[in-house]
């Protein structure tokens, strides 16, 4: 009876021991359990193929990185987190397997495209038509008569001084003179002053004398184009006050139609 029963004993711990064991296995490089979920093996075994393969050598760093993370899943599973080091070993084979994809094949080179046919040759040109020859340039407005007036601007100023008013009206007794003429007006400076405030300061004094005319004479201002020379056409000596004086003018001059 005690013998049965002690044979009773046995079978229930081997079975025990078997289902145990059931998705168990041993790895070939870890030692410290006799077995490990099948998981881990596999991810192992899958590791000791690639080396095998050469992909230790052909991707160095991609497989050392996938090898710590077969170590990881084993360090997890020692912490007792099973189904975490299951999952760290699944998806570890998986890159295992993927590890060191074939290069693709070089694209085959294209074929040459053929030469085009030549083009026909074009039809001559036709000759050009002669081109008519250009109109004579008109020639240019003579000056007719030029009339002098010496008004006297004060020192760097361009504006009109009421004492100054008759001499402008000569000026408008000058173009009503020429009804159907074009005028030129002409600002001059002294010497006081840069070359380059001084031409502007003789344009701004021809623009004044034009706007009188307009103002004054009632004429159309399109008869009148103003020019500055600044200090360049001097008719008298720039080193007196009378010299000075005398450089500080308007010159207007009729033109031929």
């Amino acid at each position: 009876m005690n013998r049965k029963f002690n044979y009773l004993v046995f079978a229930l711990i081997v079975s025990s021991l078997l289902v145990g064991c059931a998705g168990m296995e041993r790895s070939a490089r870890k030692a410290k359990y006799d077995y490990y979920h099948t998981e881990l093996v596999q991810a192992d075994k899958a590791l000791m193929a690639a080396q095998a393969a050469g992909k230790d050598k052909e991707c160095p760093a991609e497989y050392n990185a996938l090898k710590a993370e077969v170590d990881r899943a084993y360090d997890v599973y020692h912490s007792c987190r099973t189904k975490e080091a299951i999952g760290i070993a699944n998806d570890a084979q998986a890159k295992i397997k993927a590890l060191c994809p074939p290069k693709p094949a070089p694209a085959p080179e294209p074929k040459p495209a053929p030469a085009p046919a030549p083009e026909p040759a074009p039809a001559p040109a036709p000759a050009p038509e002669p081109k008519p020859a250009p109109a004579p340039a008109p020639e240019p407005k003579r000056v007719v008569e030029t009339l002098v007036i010496h008004i006297n601007f004060d020192v760097d100023k361009a504006a009109i001084r009421k004492a100054d008013e008759n001499e402008l009206q000569k000026a408008i007794a000058f173009v009503e003179k020429y009804p159907d003429a074009a005028f030129r007006i002409e600002g001059h400076t002294d010497s006081t002053g840069s070359d380059a405030y001084n031409q502007k300061l003789s344009e701004r004094r021809a623009e004044s004398v034009k706007r009188y005319l307009v103002a004054k004479g009632g004429f159309d201002k399109a008869r009148f184009s103003t020019v500055g020379y600044g200090e360049t056409k001097p008719i008298a000596t720039n080193k007196t006050k009378e010299g000075r004086f005398e450089n500080r003018r308007v010159e207007i001059s009729a033109l031929s139609e």
